[in-house]
């Protein structure tokens, strides 16, 4: 099986831009990863980078007539909505809005590109929530194991991670603790070779937990200067 995924920001973006193969995908095909029934196997998932929706391309050389239904195993790994129309998804894609549900809070311009941050109450706001919906599914296919070379999405990890951040209970340690852990398992991808490097399980938690501190501290930095630090009464 080969498993490849792209974010895409318009129609020109769809050749040019490199794919990368996620480094897990336990949540959609179970814990041992494995479809059954193909030869020559072939998914593309592509995201629309304004939105998160998702285009399903799923190929195959041959399919044995009691195989695995792969749509319906990556169903709760996709968006609502996602679609197998190609040129739907490309209409879509041409008439999105690059600006996300919400209201503006920050903005600002550097070397030539403009960054915005926008806040909504989820309960409120029901786009709001279902394009929260859809980034978290885009998550699902990278955001505990790929070692990413494409800016966007190392971006969109931070952002992601900045922005849950935002909403956890510090005071509630159980919360607390699973978004550490979160975040500590995307950051044992991103240095494994460092921490294999080391002798003792102490000296690896050790670095992971110096790793973390530090990311939360630049993630609250950012948060302060955009005035997020505080939860909304």
């Amino acid at each position: 099986m080969t498993n490849r995924l792209i974010v895409v920001k318009d129609a020109k973006d769809w050749s040019g831009q490199p794919t990368f193969h996620p480094a897990f995908t336990y949540h959609a095909f179970g814990k041992d990863e494995v479809i059954r029934g193909y030869q020559g196997l072939c998914i593309m998932l592509t995201f629309n980078a304004n939105t998160f929706d998702c285009f399903v391309e799923v190929t195959f050389d041959h399919r044995d007539t009691d195989a695995d239904d792969v749509m319906a195993m990556m169903e709760h790994s996709l968006p609502k909505g996602f679609t197998q129309d190609k040129e739907a998804f490309l209409h879509a894609l041409e008439y999105s809005a690059a600006k996300p549900p919400g209201a503006l809070v920050n903005s600002y311009t550097k070397d030539d590109k403009e960054f915005a941050t926008y806040f909504a109450v989820l309960s409120e706001d029901a786009a709001a929530a279902a394009y929260l919906d859809r980034m978290q599914k885009l998550s699902l296919w990278f955001i505990e194991g790929i070692v990413c070379s494409m800016p966007f999405l190392s971006s969109f990890h931070r952002c992601y991670e900045m922005l849950k951040l935002r909403f956890v209970d510090r005071t509630n340690e159980p919360e607390y603790k699973a978004f550490r852990l979160e975040v500590k398992r995307r950051l044992h991808s991103l240095h494994m070779e460092d921490l294999e490097a080391m002798g003792s399980a102490d000296r690896r938690k050790g670095l992971l937990a110096t790793l973390y501190e530090a990311l939360e501290a630049d993630y609250d930095r950012v948060l302060g200067r955009c005035g997020l630090l505080a939860r909304p009464e």
